[in-house]
């Protein structure tokens, strides 16, 4: 059974805290709900992935544990798998039905269902974290904190995200009906630098891709326009320049 925050049987008002958990909720069975249907629908998903796994696999060596941070249904754990057939694969997500969904997979790898941010793993015990448009509903600083916790000390994050001018058309459209916040914002570039090197990093390369227009066939709307960020950093005391994407 899940715990709600008390947020009502508070008496100081408003709290941030209660605010991020219940955020956090909805967003864990908004994927729970989704599962089932989730790759079929999850085209500009894929294609980032397909691209981040091409670059990273490349410049990656041979890393004895990999996490997939925000894993959903684990198509990149099993990539990761089969390309690094003597590593420690683990597929890390908190919606449940997501991992339900990885476990049909033929290829074997680690599920484990946690939250990014506080995740059950050693420090020092993972060489490779890898993050496919993830980080854009988490709390950054803490986030990139944890992954600098469990990152080995010559240990790698490759990720992608959204950047701001994801869905600018939509928000567009609806600024001319009300002024209410209607469409999601995402962070850019130098918001997402600012909390790698507060969470530990030293080597960064981010770079900001062409728009993809991806629409599934059971998306009837206008395609709107989403624009990934692809990135990477290093922990403390690696020498050279991060792995680009």
């Amino acid at each position: 059974m899940l715990g709600l925050p008390d947020v009502a049987g508070k008496s100081g008002g408003y709290d941030a805290a209660d605010d991020t958990a219940l955020r956090k909720l909805s967003v864990r069975r908004s994927f729970d709900r989704s599962s089932a249907g989730y790759d079929a629908a999850a085209i500009l998903q894929a294609s980032a992935r397909q691209s981040l796994l091409r670059r990273a696999c490349a410049a990656a060596g041979t890393p004895r544990v990999i996490l997939d941070a925000g894993a959903g249904t684990a198509r990149a754990s099993e990539a990761l798998q089969r390309c690094f057939p003597n590593s420690q694969v683990m597929a890390l997500d908190s919606a449940f039905g997501m991992l339900r969904i990885a476990g049909l997979s033929m290829t074997p790898f680690h599920r484990v269902c946690a939250d990014a941010g506080q995740m059950p793993l050693a420090s020092a015990s993972v060489d490779w974290i890898i993050s496919n448009l993830m980080l854009q509903w988490c709390d950054l600083d803490v986030v990139f904190r944890e992954f600098h916790r469990v990152l080995a000390p010559r240990g790698e994050l490759s990720f992608t995200t959204l950047g701001p001018r994801t869905l600018h058309e939509l928000r567009a459209a609806w600024d001319t009906v009300d002024s209410h916040s209607h469409v999601n914002r995402f962070d850019d570039v130098h918001t997402l630098c600012a909390a790698a090197v507060r969470g530990g990093a030293l080597h960064i390369d981010l770079r900001q891709c062409a728009g993809a227009r991806a629409r599934s066939q059971s998306d009837r709307r206008a395609p709107c326009d989403r624009r990934p960020f692809q990135g990477s950093h290093r922990a403390p005391q690696i020498r050279g320049d991060a792995g680009r994407l």
